[in-house]
């Protein structure tokens, strides 16, 4: 029977497939557990035309984001946060406050993950933060201001 993979399904292919399987396992597994459809002309053509649709949507999300890695490069994000009069933070900040005021003050919104932060910042002072996502990386400031 041939079928339509929807899904990555292991040991047989990747999704958008068209793919030659036992009626059994496609009747029995595939099908009922939504892995897989019948394959038709009709349902071919349509999920070559979801593959292009999805490619073009992959192409554009990739060049926007390598547009807002650029934009981090050059860019200096301060945070004012509490603390004692060392400059010691009250509060760690963590990745997710990053990423929260990253999105506030500049409309640059990553992944979760993105930011390469071992630990969270704990002291007041200029930090360079690395981003990585996919192959592509950049750097940027964060200063981090001491309010009491």
């Amino acid at each position: 029977m041939k079928i339509i993979l929807l899904r990555d399904v292991k040991g047989t292919g990747k999704k958008y497939e068209v793919k030659e399987a036992s009626d059994g396992y496609a009747m029995n597994f595939l099908i009922p557990n939504q892995l897989a459809e019948r394959a038709t002309p009709q349902r071919i053509k349509e999920i070559e035309q979801q593959k292009k649709d999805e490619s073009a949507e992959e192409q554009i999300q990739a060049d926007l984001l390598e547009k807002e890695l650029k934009e981090l490069k050059s860019l200096e994000l301060e945070i004012p946060v509490k603390a004692n009069e060392k400059g010691y933070l009250f509060k760690g900040l963590t990745e997710k406050d990053i990423l929260k005021e990253l999105e506030k003050q500049t409309n640059i919104t990553l992944p979760e993950g993105s930011i390469d932060l071992n630990r969270p910042i704990k002291e007041a002072g200029k930090h360079v933060i690395s981003v990585s996502i996919g192959n592509q990386s950049a750097k940027f400031k964060l200063v981090v201001t001491a309010v009491e």
